[in-house]
This record gives C-alpha cells, sequence and structure tokens, in this order.
C-alpha cells in the first residue's frame, strides 16, 4: 500500500487488508495503474465493438481519464477521486481549459463504470453528473 498518513500500524494493515479484499479479484495489468488498466481493456475489446465505438472508448481514455487518473494506483481509486475528475472536467476539462458539457461527462463516467465492473472493481457511492438543463 502507497498510502500514507495512518496513525498506527495496525489501521494501515486494516486499510490495506480493505483493498486487497475490494480489488483482490481483479485481473490486473502488470503496474496497476489506471492507465495501464485502460490500455489493456481497451485492447481486449477490438474484437468485440464497433470500431467507430472503439474509437470513442479511445478518444475519451485519452483526452479526459488518463491525463487525470492515469498515473494512479488502480486501488487507490475511490469515489472522492472519481468525483474530482467529474468536477474538473466539468470546469475545464476541455480544449485550452473550458469547460466539458454535462453530456461529455456523463459518457466519460459510463465509460469509467464499465471498465471498473469489467474488470471486477466495485466502487461504491459514485454518483453519475446530474444531466444538462434542456433549453427551449
Amino acid at each position: 500500500m502507497r498510502r500514507r498518513g495512518f496513525k498506527t500500524e495496525a489501521l494501515a494493515r486494516r486499510a490495506e487488508a480493505a483493498a486487497k479484499q475490494q480489488f483482490g479479484r481483479a485481473d490486473l495489468a502488470a503496474d496497476g495503474t489506471v492507465a495501464a488498466e485502460l490500455i489493456q481493456w481497451l485492447g481486449e475489446r477490438e474484437l468485440d465493438l464497433a470500431p467507430t465505438t472503439l474509437s470513442n472508448y479511445r478518444n475519451a481514455v485519452r483526452k479526459y481519464i488518463i491525463p487525470y487518473l492515469g498515473g494512479r494506483q488502480l486501488f487507490t481509486l475511490d469515489k472522492r477521486v472519481i468525483h474530482d475528475l467529474y468536477r474538473h472536467l466539468l470546469a475545464r476539462g476541455g480544449r485550452g481549459g473550458t469547460p466539458l458539457s454535462a453530456e461529455t461527462v456523463r459518457h466519460v463516467h459510463r465509460l469509467l463504470m464499465k471498465v471498473l465492473k469489467d474488470l471486477g472493481v466495485v466502487i461504491d457511492g459514485v454518483r453519475q453528473p446530474r444531466a444538462a438543463d434542456r433549453a427551449f
């Protein structure tokens, strides 16, 4: 476990055991980073996805997820980190630091949840960003 700040070794060991239980059934790539897992997952999906869907997934992963979460270890993800990603994308995730649309962030959410589910990782409490207000 690469997390610091536990008051006692016993608390650190409990946190490590909880992380191992949560991610223990996941079939992880060599280094266990989010970027490596996403790239491996995309490679595995080449055979069963339409080319345009795969291209859209690759773009979302490359543009939005990997720059913000790619260097993190998969077992360090929690709902707070994922919600921070969504807030970042909504505030300044587009070209030149412009905000992304709520629908694009919802697309990133659905893709990230699909990847985590396929990897066997369950992170409770992650909420999908709310839909954009409709203009009439």
